[in-house]
């Protein structure tokens, strides 16, 4: 298993589970709860809650071709509500086997 990361670029259908994303990213960003007890044991429950709720959005990776590259997992850090520019989404990929991903795109680790 290894991890792949770079820049989100979502097709259409991202644009009904975009506002789940963008809450975790900034939840994610103050989940120390500034110190907080209260704040910090709620943010991490409504994290969980979501990423519950995207495990059930079954993700996975395709190649323009359709083809899917088996994943363990996928993240989205989406922040593009809060700054502008391409890389407000960042995507963190578990890949089942990099030498597929190696065959497919040609990019060393």
């Amino acid at each position: 298993m290894d991890l792949v990361t770079g820049t989100f670029h979502p097709l259409p259908g991202y644009t009904s589970v975009e506002p789940m994303f963008q809450e975790f990213s900034s939840l994610a960003s103050d989940e120390s709860g500034g110190g907080d007890v209260d704040k910090r044991t709620k943010i991490q429950a409504r994290m969980e809650e979501l990423r519950q709720a995207w495990k059930s959005l079954d993700l996975r990776l395709e190649t323009t071709r359709g083809r899917t590259i088996k994943t363990d997992w996928i993240d989205i850090k989406d922040y593009a509500h809060e700054f502008e520019g391409d890389a407000t989404r960042e995507v963190m990929v578990c890949i089942h086997n990099f030498d597929e991903w190696e065959e497919l795109f040609g990019h060393a680790k």
